[in-house]
């Protein structure tokens, strides 16, 4: 039965109002560009201090991090500098607005939008479109493998998905775990340091990956690329924490040491441990760009083309926004592979103090008083 409603005349039926029903969410896949700005990393925090893997507090170090370093006297970075937060922002924002396709530049029929080879975008969003995939709760990673399962199994497979919708000619790209580098101390780092790799897989039909160089403004592909591209480095949230990331972004640089019988790591601090590290496995699968993460944090950083200076942005939360992780890992990725549009932050000018002349300084000004 309909309400009533009372008034001076009487009782006044009045009818129920039919309420629309909610549209169905579409799939991410139908507007992938809206998709990954809404999507977000579910929180794994662990908050029991009885828990073997207890997440330092925030502002705290973890002192866990004793990774072995390679023996190499001609390793050495000169200068480290940290990305522009809002250059990064604002290039990874603009990137993703202009190249991922949306509601209304959907480029290839909906075969494409079928999963392949396992792929799916499952990361939750908050916006009316959905995941492919399901989101099951696994229990709190409690050792590096469950914490490179956590991630490849979310994130990184939503990336992975994610490049192969928005540009068809990456299809033959994916994530593989690589090998620990030769050497007594990276089998020794392999409880702490984990590395993947976005690789070029060749088949029958396309043997080489070729990229646009910068002078090619008509889209011809004129230069032959790596077969890797960028390096992802893991390691778990209770190793580097959050204020170890906050670190690793300050230093400045990574000395030399000399060729003797003392062990590399007992002359360097916790970031430059990182920082060695970070330059062996880079240089070793000759990759410039590189992603470190350990699920709670990300940092994206380069190397230059004659590995004695690097890039680095600051710490990224999980949860971050504008950009978000996904939004920045695409960016990111596009930006190693040569893709067209897709190109570092550009830094703002360092603003330094102009000499003043003394026979300029003792001049005084009109209207100074003598």
């Amino acid at each position: 039965m309909p309400p009533s409603r009372r008034t001076e005349a009487g009782y006044l039926r009045v009818p129920r109002r039919l309420v629309a029903p909610a549209p169905a969410p579409k799939p991410g896949s139908e507007n992938l560009r809206r998709y990954l700005q809404t999507a977000y990393l579910p929180s794994i925090s662990r908050n029991d201090s009885s828990h073997p893997y207890f997440l330092p507090r925030r502002g705290r170090r973890s002192h866990k991090n004793r990774l072995r370093v390679q023996k190499d006297p001609e390793r050495h970075i000169d200068q480290i500098r940290q990305h522009d937060p809002k250059a990064f922002n604002k290039a990874a924002r603009l990137y993703n607005i202009h190249h991922i396709y949306g509601r209304d530049a959907r480029p290839f029929a909906g075969k494409h939008y079928e999963n392949r080879d396992g792929e799916a975008l499952v990361l939750p969003t908050h916006y009316e479109v959905h995941s492919e995939g399901t989101f099951d709760n696994i229990p709190y990673p409690s050792s590096i493998e469950e914490t490179c399962q956590w991630l490849t199994d979310r994130p990184f497979k939503t990336m992975q998905r994610a490049m192969h919708l928005a540009f068809p000619d990456t299809t033959r790209w994916w994530l593989d775990e690589a090998e620990p580098l030769p050497g007594a101390e990276a089998r020794a780092n392999g409880a702490l340091w984990r590395t993947y790799l976005w690789r070029f897989h060749p088949d029958e039909h396309q043997e080489t990956w070729w990229r646009d160089t910068p002078e090619s403004t008509s889209g011809a592909k004129t230069e032959p690329a790596p077969r890797n591209s960028m390096v992802f480095i893991v390691q778990p949230p209770w190793i580097l924490a959050l204020q170890d990331m906050n670190n690793l972004a300050k230093c400045t640089s990574l000395p030399s040491l000399p060729d003797d019988d003392v062990p590399p790591e007992s002359r360097l601090n916790c970031s430059q441990r990182v920082w060695a590290n970070l330059l062996d496995t880079c240089k070793h699968h000759d990759c410039q760009d590189f992603v470190l993460t350990t699920y709670h944090g990300w940092m994206f950083g380069s190397f230059s083309k004659d590995w004695t200076s690097a890039r680095i942005s600051e710490k990224r939360d999980f949860d971050v926004a504008k950009p978000n992780v996904m939004q920045s890992l695409v960016y990111w990725i596009a930006c190693s592979m040569g893709l067209v549009g897709a190109e570092h932050p550009v830094e703002p000018p360092v603003e330094t103090e102009r000499e003043v002349p003394y026979a300029e300084a003792s001049v005084p000004a009109a209207g100074t008083p003598v």
